[in-house]
């Protein structure tokens, strides 16, 4: 395959594959084809001629690869879903990091891993190891990020909803689908948001709403003391909740020694638009106590939405900014079929 021919394929997969997602019919599609470009391939430039080499390599494995400042050597992406790591997995990075780096290792921003100092003639044999090793490259450019997400409720004493398991399923569905831009999505148990998600593109936290048993309460005022919003009120010998202060951490339902204070309702809340960056904005909140069912059909919606109104390096927060925040919300919150 000749360099033009290598030019067309990449020029396909970041515009008219963009245009297959828009224009389909079946929304399934985009769940059908979690990886990218399916198998296409683009061959290898050796950094010192500038010709392109005889091995291909899939396209989405050379996209994590990003150039260094020194000629010839570029970092390593590696994608570790949710952050999660096992115990054996540790060494083989190790090994990957002194065998085809200068044994060094970079934990990301979004629970990643790089490896620097890759040169580009060792670039084929690591992506074959890390194939066999189990681990998969992380995406890069106009793609939806790897998804990251806190402990959640399997360890951390805050986390109301699986916030792991959750996490998972969602990279599973959409890590690597291509986008007009970089899209991010994080998801945190409670809302403590330890994994940022006003900050993401999209961002989910956990929610527990209490429910005052008045019978149940001792008067012990426990609950008022933890309670970091001041939203429980202790006036005439009873306790009353502010719902206006209440942030549905749900800390106080878990302290209560009585169960006076009980689990009323739990979900999600989503929030769009978010981003960091050299002109960072916080996230809107759509949603509230929404079902994981609800909360991706959410996502599903502001996909549809971003593929056909955003354009080229233009983030989330800024299509929303041009074509306006509130025509926006009509079409993601609208109910029904989604509008594709």
């Amino acid at each position: 395959m000749g360099e033009s021919s290598h030019i067309s394929v990449l020029n396909y997969f970041v515009t008219d594959f963009r245009d297959f997602f828009i224009t389909s019919n079946d929304l399934t599609l985009t769940k059908a084809l979690p990886h990218r470009y399916n198998g296409a391939s683009i061959a290898m430039k050796n950094d010192k001629t500038g010709k392109l080499k005889n091995e291909d390599l899939p396209l989405d494995d050379l996209e994590s690869f990003i150039p260094q400042r020194q000629a010839g050597f570029s970092i390593l992406r590696m994608k570790i879903p949710v952050g999660k790591l096992e115990s054996n997995q540790l060494p083989v990075l190790a090994k990957l990091a002194e065998k085809y780096g200068r044994g060094e290792l970079h934990l990301t921003t979004r629970q990643g891993v790089e490896i620097p100092w890759i040169s580009s003639e060792n670039i084929p044999k690591i992506i074959k190891e890390i194939r066999k090793a189990g681990f998969t490259t992380g995406a890069s450019g106009p793609h939806i990020r790897v998804i990251t997400a806190c402990p959640g409720n399997i360890v951390c004493r805050h986390g109301i909803i699986n916030a792991q398991e959750f996490g998972r399923n969602l990279d599973a569905i959409y890590a690597g689908a291509p986008v007009p831009h970089k899209f991010k999505i994080a998801v945190a148990g409670c809302p403590n948001a330890c994994t940022k998600p006003r900050e993401n593109d999209i961002g989910f936290a956990g929610m527990a709403e209490p429910l005052i048993v008045p019978e149940k309460c001792i008067t012990c005022k426990k609950c008022i003391r933890i309670c970091k919003e001041g939203a429980i009120i202790f006036s005439e010998n009873k306790i009353t909740l502010d719902p206006d202060r209440c942030e549905a951490c749900g800390d106080c339902i878990t302290s209560c020694p009585k169960q006076a204070l009980s689990l009323n309702r739990s979900g999600i809340a989503v929030y769009i638009g978010g981003k960091m960056g050299r002109h960072p904005v916080i996230g809107t909140k759509i949603a509230e106590f929404a079902t994981e069912k609800s909360a991706i059909e959410l996502l599903d919606r502001v996909l549809v939405f971003y593929r056909r109104e955003g354009r080229p390096r233009e983030r989330l927060a800024d299509t929303l900014r041009r074509v306006g925040k509130r025509e926006a919300m009509k079409e993601i919150r609208k109910p029904g079929k989604l509008p594709l």
